[in-house]
């Protein structure tokens, strides 16, 4: 579906038709175990991922709050495959050019 202009109405037809988000590849979680005054454990769990390492491509998470705040009916143009190396690397535009001219 490169380069044609496609109708969706929800965030499932967008994962239908074009797929999740890319997955992140450089998360960290961190397990704090600790004891309260009475001897009961608790777990404490914190994700991080530096800004740097983030996926560019977040297209995805755009449209996944679109449609938690109401969003309705759109157009998805999909432009190309996710870059591998887009990982803390910024897009460039002209990649998102098409390969053909009008």
């Amino acid at each position: 579906m490169l380069l044609k202009p496609t109708r969706i109405t929800s965030l499932l037809e967008y994962e239908t038709q074009f797929g999740f988000a890319q997955p992140e590849q450089k998360i960290t979680v961190t397990i704090f175990e600790t004891n309260d005054t009475s001897g009961n454990k608790t777990e404490k769990f914190v994700a991080d991922l530096k800004e740097a390492d983030r996926s560019k491509h977040i297209m995805y998470y755009a449209l996944q709050m679109y449609f938690a705040n109401g969003g309705g009916p759109c157009y998805i143009v999909s432009v190309k495959e996710y870059k591998k190396e887009a990982f803390g690397a910024d897009l460039v535009k002209d990649e998102l050019k098409p390969d053909w001219t009008l």
